[in-house]
């Protein structure tokens, strides 16, 4: 079996961030995290995918996935 795991490049760029106010002191952010596995799998004589026999399969997985949402909206709140 082969995996691959690949880091989110939209999490590597803080996310979308809306600014409150001018000075960009006050703001709400989303951030977006992901895990990819990419799967390549040699099977055994005789395997049956759908009713198929199949030699290998490859399929594609989408793991702890998270979504964040934060801000600073005033001086004391977080």
């Amino acid at each position: 079996m082969l995996l691959f795991t690949i880091s989110s490049v939209y999490a590597q760029q803080n996310g979308l961030r809306f600014s409150l106010n001018e000075s960009d002191s006050h703001y709400f952010q989303f951030t977006f995290l992901n895990q990819t596995w990419l799967r390549y799998n040699q099977n055994n004589p005789g395997t049956l995918v759908e009713g198929e026999v199949r030699k290998n399969t490859f399929d594609i997985g989408l793991r702890r996935t998270r979504i964040q949402m934060f801000g600073e909206i005033a001086e004391i709140f977080y």
